[in-house]
């Protein structure tokens, strides 16, 4: 890949969005939400210390890093993306006083770059109404209890990680409530995914890049 800017050589349907400018080596939109979104290149091989096709590895390697940053692991998955080997993750980080921000990305990872596709969306207003729904719910139909000292949410974590990560993913953060809560922060970042997932397309010029391969050799 040779010449003209890297940032063209991958798009995606961007109708209905706000483009909010380029600098350096990123493009950023508004979502028609007002999410902000961004397309990454990162001009050196990337440091991802796990297969892209193995879920377990990419769910220690990125559990790793998020516990570190203190930060929650929502989903870790290897899945294709326009014919080509991609990573999907998922976080929430806190938000001060509180409520969370969601981290939804899909990285393009190749032998020498990658491209990167992430969203941020941010909790506002009330804040942890679907976690109170859902919660009192699932207490009255028994999935869930209060147990111990201090009290623990017995049957609340969903968490991917062993041990569970510093901010747990619980069962109100389940995709099925989404449709539910169509205006959540975490629904808009799903929804994000989904469409980034569905309409990202990848230049011929990328598709011939040495693919990443994890160790390297």
């Amino acid at each position: 890949m040779q010449g003209g800017n890297p940032l063209d050589q991958v798009s995606f349907d961007v109708t209905g969005h706000t483009f909010k400018g380029e600098q350096g080596n990123v493009r950023v939109w508004w979502s028609p939400h007002g999410d902000g979104i961004g397309l990454y290149h990162h001009a050196l091989p990337p440091d991802i210390a796990a297969s892209p096709t193995s879920r377990a590895q990419l769910v220690a390697y990125y559990g790793k890093m998020a516990s570190e940053a203190g930060i929650g692991v929502l989903e870790v998955e290897p899945i294709v993306v326009d014919g080509l080997v991609a990573v999907r993750t998922l976080f929430k980080a806190p938000q001060q006083p509180n409520g969370r921000t969601y981290i939804a990305s899909l990285t393009l990872p190749f032998r020498d770059f990658s491209y990167v596709l992430k969203a941020q969306c941010a909790e506002q207003g009330m804040t942890g109404v679907r976690d109170s729904i859902v919660l009192d719910e699932l207490l009255v139909a028994g999935a869930v209890r209060f147990d111990g000292e201090p009290r623990t949410a017995v049957g609340w974590s969903m968490d991917p990680q062993v041990p569970p990560g510093p901010l747990v993913y619980n069962k109100s953060e389940s995709p099925e409530y989404d449709a539910r809560f169509p205006e959540h922060p975490l629904s808009r970042a799903r929804a994000i995914l989904r469409h980034l997932e569905a309409t990202t397309r990848v230049s011929h010029a990328v598709r011939g890049a040495a693919p990443f391969v994890w160790p390297a050799v």
